[in-house]
């Protein structure tokens, strides 16, 4: 690798990133300490709220070994010239400059897979066993692994052949055909989540007639809501955590319940919980994040043509000429301080669609149902009571759950 302003753009951007994360996942940890919210103080006994905190704890050191592990790592690769020795590979395989690209980010995916393993396994089968989450087997887990592998590669390796093709084939139209292209497969992702992708690793059961089927039906009439769909999914197959959510929009919305929140809420909590789903709906929330992202994708392509078009970053890192694929990589590392500070405002879009879904639950009748199954979330969910104000502002999409309940606590009944 030569040293020079683009690998040192590339790498100190990189070391920025990663000091930002660490220093934010410190403070995160530090503010552990903090005494709780008065109106969260009673969620957790004495002995949960200790072991939440452990789980907490234990979760933010690994965080952090694997996070200083991967950026070593990185480092390491790229002073090393692995990224031309994977490159000289696969064009010895083959003189196809859209196969050069499908084998070469094929065999990093893989690579990744495998050198990440370990710490999934130890996560999922160590941590997440010792805290009585986990509900996975060892089958299930290598499993998951080789299907994720099957769909990253048909994900992500396929589409760097597609924008490859688009960026030989359309020349100074690349960008708008690239974006357009990006857009259009954002949509499908969208539209087939719950019929394709979800289905991939969990099976969805149409909810069965009864009582809570019934109500459901009830509360849709009221609320003008119309779903495709309303599944329960066997998330409990892989953890006890609870959760729920829903893709598509209009006539192919679906939605789907985990088989854990059916079982540990009751029903006027399930209820209260998709009338907050059914309020994104109404409020066309999923409209407003698929069109931030087709305009995010738009800034995408017009810097990927740049560092594409770049011969001399890809130089620097030890290679004899342009490499399409390894562009995507620099690409990549290039634009996360955008991604990042992109979060400021479309995580303050986020939170405040959360609030006014909690609103609406609360408008339908289910205001003390509504902070009931939050606080049964948090308990079964470990989740983190005191988040330290700086990582809320800069990275998460939903309120603390203190300012959550707090402003549920204000709504008129």
């Amino acid at each position: 690798m030569v040293l020079n302003q683009w690998s040192g753009l590339v790498l100190g951007l990189m070391t920025l990133m990663y000091a930002v994360n660490v220093i934010l996942g410190l403070l995160n940890w530090g503010h552990q300490r903090k005494p709780l919210p008065a109106n969260v103080k009673g969620i957790y006994s004495k002995d949960k709220l200790k072991l939440s905190r452990s789980y907490f704890a234990e979760n933010s050191l690994f965080s952090l070994v694997r996070s200083t592990f991967s950026f070593i790592l990185m480092l390491v690769l790229f002073v090393t010239g692995f990224f031309p020795w994977i490159s000289a590979i696969t064009i010895q395989i083959t003189p196809n400059e859209l196969l050069q690209t499908f084998l070469f980010l094929t065999i990093l995916l893989i690579l990744n897979t495998m050198i990440t393993l370990p710490f999934n396994y130890y996560r999922t089968f160590s941590i997440e066993t010792r805290y009585g989450f986990n509900k996975s087997t060892k089958r299930l887990f290598f499993k998951d692994v080789i299907r994720n592998i099957l769909l990253s590669t048909v994900l992500t390796s396929g589409i760097a052949v597609l924008l490859h093709a688009l960026f030989v084939g359309l020349g100074d139209w690349f960008v708008l055909g690239s974006w357009i292209a990006l857009s259009i497969i954002l949509v499908l992702v969208f539209m087939l989540n719950t019929k394709v992708f979800v289905k991939i690793f969990n099976k969805l059961t149409p909810l069965p007639d009864g009582p809570l089927k019934n109500a459901i039906q009830s509360l849709a009439i009221k609320t003008g809501f119309k779903a495709k769909a309303i599944y329960s999914m066997d998330g409990s197959k892989r953890s006890s955590k609870l959760n729920a959510f829903f893709s598509g929009f209009g006539p192919i919305r679906e939605i789907a319940l985990f088989d854990t929140l059916i079982a540990k809420l009751d029903e006027k909590q399930i209820l209260a919980v998709l009338a907050h789903e059914i309020g994104h709906a109404k409020h066309f929330d999923e409209i407003r994040i698929l069109i931030q992202q087709i305009l995010v994708f738009g800034v995408y392509a017009l810097a990927l043509n740049v560092v594409i078009g770049n011969v001399d970053i890809v130089t620097a890192f030890g290679f004899n000429g342009s490499f399409f694929a390894f562009s995507l990589i620099l690409f990549g590392f290039l634009i996360e301080p955008f991604d990042f500070l992109l979060g400021l405002p479309t995580n303050w879009l986020s939170r405040k669609a959360e609030y006014a879904a909690d609103a609406f639950a609360v408008k339908q009748g289910y205001k003390k149902p509504m902070l009931d199954a939050l606080k049964v979330l948090v308990n079964e969910n470990f989740a983190n009571l005191t988040p330290h104000p700086l990582q809320v502002y800069l990275t998460y999409s939903h309120p603390p759950m203190h300012d959550r309940l707090a402003a549920i606590e204000k709504l008129p009944s």
